[in-house]
């Protein structure tokens, strides 16, 4: 550090300066390239993002208010066990038009679903209705999408009760 305070010495006040105003322009430029623009980068594509996730919120509002309103008056039935149970959960997927779906009964009261190219507000209708009616639900889900607008393939992990 001696060095550059005697460097810094031997440098008249007009050359300290215009050093000075140098590094202040330095700091500012960089300052601005690299955290400043990207920043606003960011903030921009935000906003850009921001009325598609709205449209998207609407859907699915739309769609949790379609569900809603199908379950109204929907009836718990005695809880089926074994194949009573994938027999009528089986039913109930070919009555709702889901016809791709494969159950499988895994250990306990665990059963495994596949289904190809199916709509994905059909599923979940489905399993809305399976849940309210059966006791179903998810416990793990893998859904990619598939072919069409809304389709999907899904590989689901339901539990029943609980």
């Amino acid at each position: 550090m001696n060095g550059l305070a005697f460097w810094w010495q031997t440098r008249t006040s007009r050359e300290r300066g215009l050093l000075g105003g140098l590094v202040v322009l330095v700091v500012v430029l960089v300052g601005q390239s690299l955290l400043w623009r990207p920043a606003a980068d960011h903030v921009d594509a935000l906003q850009r993002e921001l009325p598609v996730l709205g449209a998207d919120l609407e859907q699915m509002q739309g769609m949790a208010a379609a569900l809603e309103s199908r379950s109204v008056g929907v009836k718990r039935e005695a809880p089926l066990q074994g194949e009573a149970l994938v027999a009528a959960l089986d039913k109930s997927l070919r009555e709702a038009g889901i016809e791709t779906a494969v159950l499988t009964p895994q250990a306990g009261r665990v059963l495994g679903m596949t289904c190809r190219d199916v709509p994905f507000s059909t599923m979940v209708a489905w399993l809305d209705r399976a849940g309210r009616v059966w006791g179903v639900h998810v416990s793990e889900a893998h859904v990619e999408r598939s072919q069409g607008l809304e389709n999907v393939n899904a590989r689901l992990r339901l539990e029943v009760g609980g």
